[in-house]
């Protein structure tokens, strides 16, 4: 690989640099310099510029971050690091696995979930609860919730004629994705990144009939209800950035059930945006 391959494959100048750094003493310049001069030469951009173009990024884990963003503290690592997870699958899933079998989901699944897992750990991530999904990007730490929002977003990307959802469990989020021909659906546990049938997560919670429409649970979540789930992270890592009373909403949503806190967390989302 050449140098400016190198440098337009790469977020880290610093690298660069080291790995040429015999051309500071060829070209007589300092490292400062040559960094500067290799800038302007590959026009690379740094995290700042790159960040720029996904703040109107319509993908769902941009869109998740972007929300975030309005009250939290929202990095340009973050995004950077993002959008070099969504990339790397894609493509790699593309050229290693749909290039040889293009085959549509549900027959590829588990080879496409194997890829997903390899650069998950790649990047250094690892299962840990986490409340917001910049907090899961900056620690290195995924929970079903964060975790199924990147799945979701790189199963759309390869796959945009599918749509792909949020189901709630108790106390858990895994992605299902549905055969409107067949009238038969798919779950993905992203945590592990494994299909499960509905069967599971029944005989797992031990849930009844009653509960499971009374909650809402194994049910397709609507953009509102997973937009809720987003704020409700937010107001319980700094609810001091929100709103008094809307933040009041959000962390009594803690003490209900999960159908009555999609309800009250939705309210709260309507709330904010007539607030800004």
């Amino acid at each position: 690989m050449n140098l400016k391959n190198l440098l337009n494959n790469t977020w880290d100048i610093g690298k660069v640099i080291t790995k040429y750094a015999t051309i500071c003493s060829i070209v007589m310049l300092s490292s400062t310099k040559l960094e500067s001069y290799l800038l302007e030469l590959c026009n690379f951009k740094n995290d700042s510029d790159i960040a720029k173009q996904f703040k109107q990024d319509t993908r769902l884990a941009f869109e998740r971050l972007n929300t975030e963003a309005q009250y939290l503290n929202v990095t340009d690592s973050a995004y950077v690091r993002l959008d070099r997870i969504l990339n790397k699958a894609k493509e790699d899933i593309i050229i290693k696995i749909m290039a040889d079998q293009p085959i549509l989901p549900p027959d590829n699944v588990d080879i496409i979930n194997r890829q997903i897992e390899n650069i998950l750990s790649e990047e250094g991530f690892v299962y840990e609860p986490t409340a917001t999904l910049e907090k899961g990007l900056d620690e290195k730490h995924l929970d079903c919730d964060t975790k199924t929002t990147i799945y979701r977003s790189i199963y759309t990307s390869l796959f945009p004629n599918i749509q792909f959802n949020s189901v709630a469990a108790p106390r858990h989020i895994f992605m299902r994705f549905s055969d409107p021909y067949l009238k038969t659906h798919t779950n993905i546990e992203c945590t592990r990144g494994q299909r499960l049938s509905d069967e599971y997560y029944i005989k797992n919670n031990k849930l009844d009939k009653y509960i499971m429409e009374k909650e809402r649970y194994l049910c397709t979540l609507s953009d509102d209800e997973v937009k809720s789930v987003w704020y409700h992270g937010i107001s319980s890592e700094t609810a001091g950035n929100l709103p008094k009373t809307s933040a009041r909403t959000a962390m009594l949503a803690t003490k209900l059930t999960p159908a009555q806190r999609f309800q009250k967390n939705i309210n709260f989302v309507k709330f904010l945006n007539y607030i800004y």
